[in-house]
């Protein structure tokens, strides 16, 4: 499997191609983070030093390759986003219209003949994994080994009826939901639940909230070790989704992670550490409460296993490629599954809004990414890197990396994902159709589109009943807080506008075709 990439210019300065085998993927997925809970946006955010949250690594990741300003989740919520993002599909077409996987036991949401990003990268002969938090229901088994009608019939002895591994990845190293509402079953290796005692149903030993980022750390890169040891294996590509339980809340930093130091290590970029939780909390602003140094320390375990995973990528050689590292052939993104949970005003950046919100600080995220010999940044740390502004989301990612190895997606899959290579490469006239956006658990399942730097909110009766009311149309580039004063909703000047998207979103919705809107 290989494909070209034009551009490359040889010792003589001619202009050549060169022949890559398929690009190993990583896509490391942090849980609840903002754009602002990263030094590596700080000049996008203007943040001031004394409440940055310092990101070392994160900011060489960006210096590597190139950072993304107008990303989005597409949901405001973890279940909704991760949906979206494996399926190339809306979540808001799937039976969760808002909220997200309640309980110790939640229907898987991906159906079960559903194309996945992770199931078309491994019929493309990618070795891929999962590691971290799922959150998108599984299904257990009874006693009898039959599918268990629920939890209250669940044994944990028996293999998962539906999991990870029934939706595209070879090998799966997880937790259900996030690291406190795992805690009932704590961790699972493909099908097998490996805390259960086998003399009890749901009793698990050994599952500790403050070592998820050391576990993950270690699953992964023992999944990367065997892949490379392996004959059957070594010369494929992988597709590694590291989907992080930091820095949900409760906020339980490892000790360490990978041999570094985590826990009481983290600092804003001034070098100050912020107090304690229990401190922080008789602090709000305006109902936020600031970063305490928990969080601040969940927030660079992130940071640490980042910086781990591109050493080791840096270090080891590409059997593929020889003489050449992993790293130059590997897509790497770090990026998160909805905007920031707990945390300061700051953590969100210059936007409004944070999780379940449906305003840009609820599904605006970090997007770093990096991949040198596809000419997306030059792998390199003493570079300054490259900003981008073009609009996109998570579940692009599907059909792009689709673009990237030169094959057909089939019938039904990835139905709303959406080829963005040209827009990443920064390409001059590529933009992306107009992107909706899914959220908002406090006024129910909301829908938003975005079409350039216009945004048009409707009521949640469009997902509920079919029937589009608008609330709020916004010019993002002159209303980034989308502030009421600023609502252009009732501005008779934009009614052409307002009609224009409004049809463009009930189209999407449809599933018509938008494009002749």
């Amino acid at each position: 499997m290989a494909f070209f990439v034009p551009g490359m210019i040889s010792a003589a300065g001619k202009i050549e191609e060169e022949v890559l085998p398929a690009p190993n993927i990583v896509v490391f997925m942090a849980d609840d983070m903002g754009m602002g809970d990263t030094s590596a946006y700080q000049d996008y955010t203007g943040n001031a030093d004394a409440v940055q949250i310092h990101t070392p690594e994160l900011e060489a990741l960006a210096r590597r390759g190139v950072r993304y300003t107008d990303a989005h989740s597409n949901s405001t919520a973890c279940t909704a986003s991760r949906y979206a993002f494996l399926t190339g599909r809306y979540s808001w077409r799937s039976r969760l219209k808002g909220l997200v996987a309640w309980g110790p036991q939640y229907d898987p949401l991906i159906e079960r003949d559903r194309p996945t990003v992770a199931g078309f990268l491994r019929d493309a002969g990618y070795h891929t994994a999962m590691v971290g938090k799922w959150h998108l229901g599984l299904a257990y088994r009874n006693e009898a080994g039959e599918r268990a009608d629920g939890w209250s019939d669940a044994d944990l002895r028996q293999p998962l009826f539906d999991g990870p591994t029934d939706h595209g990845f070879d090998y799966a190293y997880l937790t259900p939901r996030s690291h406190k509402s795992s805690a009932a079953v704590g961790w699972i290796e493909d099908r097998r639940i490996v805390g259960a005692k086998p003399d009890k149903r749901r009793s698990i030993e050994g599952f500790r909230m403050e070592t998820t980022g050391a576990r993950n750390y270690e699953v992964a890169t023992a999944f990367l070790v065997e892949h490379f040891e392996s004959e059957e294996t070594r010369e494929a590509p992988f597709f590694l989704w590291y989907a992080a339980h930091s820095n949900h809340a409760p906020h339980t930093p490892s000790a360490e992670v990978g041999g570094v130091a985590v826990s009481g290590q983290g600092k804003m970029k001034d070098g100050s550490r912020p107090p304690a939780e229990e401190v922080v909390k008789k602090k709000k602003v305006r109902g936020v409460r600031p970063n305490s140094f928990e969080r601040v320390d969940f927030v660079y375990e992130n940071d640490v296993a980042v910086g781990l995973l591109l050493n080791y990528l840096e270090r080891t050689p590409d059997p593929r490629r020889p003489g050449k590292p992993l790293l130059d052939n590997t897509l790497f993104v770090f990026t998160s599954d909805n905007g920031s949970e707990k945390g300061g005003r700051e953590s969100v950046g210059p936007f409004r809004g944070r999780k379940a919100k449906i305003q840009e600080g609820g599904h605006r995220i970090p997007f770093l990414l990096s991949w040198p010999a596809g000419g997306l940044g030059d792998g390199k740390v003493s570079t300054s890197g490259v900003t981008r502004e073009g609009l996109f989301g998570l579940h692009d990612l599907y059909a792009t990396f689709a673009r990237i190895l030169g094959r057909e997606l089939s019938a039904g899959a990835a139905p709303d994902s959406e080829n963005v290579l040209a827009l990443l490469h920064g390409e001059e006239g590529a933009e992306r159709s107009p992107l909706v956006l899914h959220g908002d658990l406090v006024r129910g399942p909301v829908l938003a589109l975005r079409q350039g730097s216009w945004k048009l909110v409707v009521g949640r009766e469009l997902v509920e009943e079919g029937e589009l009311q608008p609330q709020e149309l916004f010019d993002l580039a002159k209303n980034p807080l989308e502030g009421r004063p600023g609502n252009r909703l009732e501005d008779g000047e934009q009614r052409e506008r307002l009609q224009r998207m409004s049809a463009l979103l009930l189209a999407i919705f449809r599933e018509e075709d938008f494009r002749s809107q």
